[in-house]
């Protein structure tokens, strides 16, 4: 297996979030009504999304050059500081006061989650989309990967996509894509796209697995698209391809925190692809690196040789 990531670039385009945990472990009761009363003392900032993709990428010591779009807001500002922190280049991320960058807050309460409330990006900018595929095209030929993390926050357009699909075909460049959108021929000539199980019932109309792959290998004709890889949770991942599809189980978790486990399966399964690993050994660790990542609490990002030492325990 190949996993030195340090030469390897990664070009991430999506949209970028910020996860912000609260904890209160004291739950008390509002005096006004029979509600929890929360402090916001105790709060833990993350990349998301895109940003979460990035941060991964970063862990695994593979370089990322970030696209996207963040608001001049306190979300973005906090975003940037990570970033920064991180040694991670933040000169292709477009700042705009028409965006409000978007933010995820989970409130846990004695440890225990108990609510979210998400305050969501929305825009239409045709100069921001503009200045995006700018970014991307003065960066797509230093890059040995192209990630698409989508998340349905008005970043990647059906246009967009596929303007950066066929720029990264013009190039050699393979495409990996966190689809979001329903339309699947926006994403056609991408080399490989990694739904999650709920995201297939949207796309496919369909509940059953073995259906599902049947609609897929469909898909995968039609819009000359490698690979996919179906997430389905602590039942695995299934690549399904042309004429074939082979399941991958996965390894039990007490108590999962599945919060950005999409992104690290990403992360994993693009880097070790542009390492010029076997597409099986790319899903293999990737469902490994799943495994590990939902035994972590809140958003969380790991290390290649955790993954290989994982592997080499349970053989």
């Amino acid at each position: 297996m190949k996993k030195n990531f340090s030469e390897l670039t990664s070009l991430v385009i999506g949209d970028l979030m910020l996860d912000i945990y609260v904890h209160d472990n004291e739950g008390r009761e509002s005096p006004e009504k029979n509600i929890p009363l929360i402090f916001e003392k105790n709060l833990n900032y993350y990349p998301g999304g895109a940003g979460n993709v990035i941060k991964n990428i970063k862990t695994m010591k593979g370089n990322v050059i970030p696209v996207g779009v963040i608001g001049k807001d306190m979300a973005g500002k906090k975003l940037k500081d990570i970033f920064r922190n991180d040694q991670i280049d933040i000169s292709n991320i477009i700042e705009s006061s028409d965006v409000n960058t978007t933010t995820k807050k989970r409130i846990y309460i004695n440890g225990n989650q108990y609510l979210r409330i998400d305050n969501d990006s929305n825009f239409s900018n045709k100069d921001i989309q503009s200045k995006i595929y700018s970014n991307v095209e003065k960066n797509i030929s230093s890059s040995d990967i192209v990630i698409l993390s989508d998340y349905e926050k008005c970043v990647l357009t059906e246009d967009l996509c596929i303007k950066i699909i066929n720029l990264a075909k013009e190039k050699n460049v393979k495409v990996i894509i966190d689809p979001k959108k329903n339309n699947i021929h926006c994403y056609s000539g991408a080399y490989a796209i990694t739904p999650n199980f709920k995201e297939a019932m949207k796309i496919s109309h369909l509940s059953n697995l073995q259906e599902m792959i049947l609609y897929f290998q469909k898909v995968i004709v039609e819009n000359e698209i490698k690979y996919v890889l179906l997430k389905n949770g602590d039942m695995g991942m299934t690549l399904i391809k042309k004429n074939s599809f082979k399941h991958f189980e996965a390894e039990k978790v007490e108590k999962p925190d599945v919060a950005g486990a999409g992104d690290t399966v990403i992360s994993t399964f693009s880097l070790l692809l542009a390492a010029g690993n076997d597409i099986d050994n790319c899903v293999k660790y990737s469902n490994i690196a799943a495994s590990l990542v939902v035994s972590k609490n809140e958003t969380a990002s790991i290390e290649i040789d955790e993954v290989f030492y994982q592997r080499s325990s349970n053989e």
